[in-house]
């Protein structure tokens, strides 16, 4: 490995990434840094992230574990973890994951916006709406915003209706 430090693997990493058509070098970057450190977490999300984008979901949410097993309390490998498993269809551990990221940051405005979203598919109509004003208190002006509000006024719509 040239004596090279996971920070220099880390850092080749990232060039890759912006560079065009340099994926499979990234990766090979990623691989380097996590051999020389395999419990570097930036290192581990990054990859995972990468795995994901590439459309490898399974093996991203594997790096995914592998950074929480380094640092329980990280509250993007949450995030990234629980939104890998809603698009596998794990929707109550992913709502676990997306909850422990907000509990870890509470103003981590797309950890609200995934659960909430993760808590309709699963009927949680009341928390789902939790994290949607969440979302728009934080975002107000994000890029997601009118379609939480959209959520949040098409739930109140079948409310009233009920009523």
């Amino acid at each position: 490995m040239g004596g090279r430090t996971a920070d220099d693997w880390l850092a080749t990493a990232l060039e890759y990434e912006s560079g065009h058509n340099q994926e499979a070098e990234a990766f090979e970057a990623y691989e380097r840094a996590l051999l020389v450190d395999p419990q570097r977490v930036d290192a581990l999300i990054n990859y995972g992230t990468l795995l994901y984008e590439s459309g490898n979901l399974q093996k991203a949410a594997e790096y995914f574990r592998r950074a929480l097993a380094a640092q329980e309390e990280n509250a993007q490998a949450h995030f990234n973890l629980g939104s890998v498993l809603e698009e596998l269809g794990k929707l109550q551990e992913s709502r676990q994951h997306l909850r422990q990221a907000v509990q870890l940051d509470p103003e981590y405005s797309d950890a609200h916006y995934n659960l909430a979203f993760v808590c309709e598919k699963l009927s949680a109509f009341a928390e789902a709406r939790e994290h949607w004003q969440a979302y728009i208190k934080l975002e107000p002006f994000g890029p997601w915003c009118s379609y939480a509000r959209q959520r949040l006024a098409l739930r109140s719509a079948k409310s009233a209706n009920r009523a």
